[in-house]
């Protein structure tokens, strides 16, 4: 394992549901590994960041670690439970200064880890890691290439087998604490990502449905881009809240 997991910041989403972590690529160096970490905040903090967010916006927040850990899991199980470090209103590396300071983040559970080569694979269809439930639902592109987040909406009555039959699941019981890939019917480009405002239908093609049919498609709404980096390094070029 080494020692670099944590050094370059973390994308904090924060929500009514379960608060996760997301992996910012360095400014600058190899962009060789993206997690996704489902975490919890002190409830002085959590009522801090709620009287932040009610005076400027809804972010975006990054949570910078005090020391750099390694967070690569054991048996599936972070690493550590607890890491300490300090919330960002924007983005670390940036120079944005810290809302909070020696914070400690509880670690519950590894949503989605993986090394990476540093390079785009061949022609694929447009890919991203569905995560989080309740009124909170995310996806994360699938490094490399680009780096986006983006908190979207399922749109009831649209859930279908993989072949298309119409299926009467509710769509809030799509439900994913751990990440599921989810695939569109367009090069996976970033001229060809997904944007806030648009409707498409995403495959789930590893995923079982709430009534257990093995691959399923759903309509999802892109809501709000929380994140977007371009570049060998994932680069960050936009973040709105």
């Amino acid at each position: 394992m080494s020692d670099h997991t944590t050094d370059h910041g973390s994308l904090l989403m924060l929500g009514t549901g379960p608060i996760y972590l997301s992996r910012l690529p360095a400014a600058d160096g190899p962009d060789d590994l993206q997690f996704l970490l489902e975490a919890a905040l002190p409830q002085v903090t959590v009522d801090a960041m709620g009287i932040d967010r009610a005076r400027w916006g809804d972010g975006p927040y990054t949570f910078d670690p005090d020391p750099a850990v390694d967070l690569e899991p054991v048996d599936g199980l972070p690493a550590r439970t607890t890491v300490t470090g300090a919330i960002v209103r924007g983005h670390t590396g940036r120079g944005d200064p810290p809302m909070a300071k020696g914070v400690e983040m509880r670690l519950r559970r590894v949503v989605w880890f993986r090394r990476l080569d540093g390079r785009p694979g061949p022609a694929a269809p447009l890919s991203y890691l569905c995560f989080g439930h309740g009124d909170r639902v995310y996806l994360a592109h699938r490094r490399p290439g680009f780096d986006q987040v983006l908190e979207v909406r399922f749109v009831p009555g649209t859930v279908r087998t993989a072949m298309g039959h119409p299926l009467a699941d509710d769509v809030a019981e799509l439900r994913f604490g751990e990440a599921q890939p989810v695939e569109f019917a367009r090069d996976d480009a970033f001229g060809r990502r997904l944007r806030p405002g648009e409707v498409a239908t995403a495959a789930f093609p590893e995923t079982r449905s709430p009534s257990h049919a093995r691959g399923f498609t759903v309509r999802l709404e892109i809501e709000r881009e929380l994140h977007l980096g371009l570049g060998p390094s994932c680069r960050a070029v936009s973040s709105t809240g």
